[in-house]
């Protein structure tokens, strides 16, 4: 997992200003496409809600369904948080991998997609938390491939600092509504085993990765010193992670918001960050947590400053 990090794809970014131009321009935006494997598993289509949540039904149980949200996009929900997959021909991008236990899924995502974990290029991390990693030991046991995440994530990653809640943050937060019932999934889904990633490395921190999706990291500290989001230019979708949610067990908001406070390195730095995504491209928010949001980052930023 210590390959050198993906070069900064040169020269694309008219060709994608030009490409999501002819995209606008004969799209439906409501509309939503599901993998044979999301139809095979029962989804039956997808919801929009008042605050413009995308809500997938699933025989009015868990969502885990495999679901492309744009041409090569995929998102996929796990046990308590999501990932995306990027796909280009046979070759893959996974941003981000879910709890120990959500192991068995992704690796069945990425053969849904590609066949196999040969046609992983590489694993873009969000952040280091266990929610977001812990399935990234079991799903490379047998394979190497590269994982990268923004610089400033990296002591993270490797172990070197600890940017995640405690036993005594979780005891402070008793109150929150379903705290027992979260703390059992968490235990459930092996959220209390250290996952350390030394091979990781750190990526470009500008402009568009020479991967599947050409994905472009963006730094929006505060969940942790180096969380990052991704920003796909020709899909014109944002991937969020934990810098901006639309829900999660401990909250009773629904839409975009901020998790709850204990979660984050930097509360206060997390919510001014935000600003930091109001100018970028995307009508589509794939957040770590909660269902996809359809509408710009400026938007749901407002709403965001409005709950807070």
């Amino acid at each position: 997992m210590g390959a050198a990090a993906p070069q900064v794809h040169q020269g694309r970014a008219r060709e994608v200003r030009a490409a999501r131009r002819l995209r606008l321009a004969g799209s439906d935006p409501g509309r939503l496409r599901h993998s044979r494997r999301s139809r095979a598993s029962g989804v039956t289509g997808a919801t929009r809600t008042e605050d413009g949540a995308v809500l997938t039904r699933r025989s009015s149980r868990r969502i885990d369904a495999l679901q492309e949200v744009a041409d090569g996009v995929f998102f996929s929900r796990g046990r308590g948080s999501n990932w995306v997959l990027l796909r280009d021909g046979r070759e893959l991008t996974l941003i981000d991998a879910g709890y120990p236990a959500d192991a068995a899924q992704v690796a069945g995502d990425v053969r849904s997609l590609a066949g196999g974990i040969a046609g992983l290029r590489a694993v873009l991390l969000t952040h280091g938390h266990i929610d977001h990693v812990g399935a990234l030991p079991g799903l490379l046991r047998h394979r190497a491939v590269p994982v990268h995440a923004h610089p400033a994530e990296i002591p993270h990653l490797h172990g070197e600092v600890h940017d995640q809640a405690g036993p005594l943050d979780v005891l402070r937060n008793l109150t929150l509504p379903h705290m027992p019932s979260w703390l059992a999934m968490v235990l459930r889904s092996g959220g209390t085993t250290p996952v350390h990633l030394t091979g990781a490395t750190a990526l470009p921190t500008t402009g568009m990765l020479d991967l599947p999706g050409a994905p472009e990291p963006v730094l929006v500290a505060g969940h942790t010193r180096g969380h990052a989001a991704y920003l796909l230019r020709e899909p014109g979708v944002l991937v969020t992670g934990d810098a901006l949610v639309t829900g999660h067990p401990l909250s009773r908001l629904h839409g975009p918001q901020m998790l709850p406070e204990f979660f984050a390195h930097d509360p206060q730095q997390a919510l001014e960050q935000l600003e930091v995504l109001t100018t970028l491209p995307a009508e589509l928010i794939l957040p770590g947590h909660g269902p996809a949001w359809r509408g710009s980052p400026r938007a749901a930023v407002e709403i965001v400053r409005q709950r807070s």
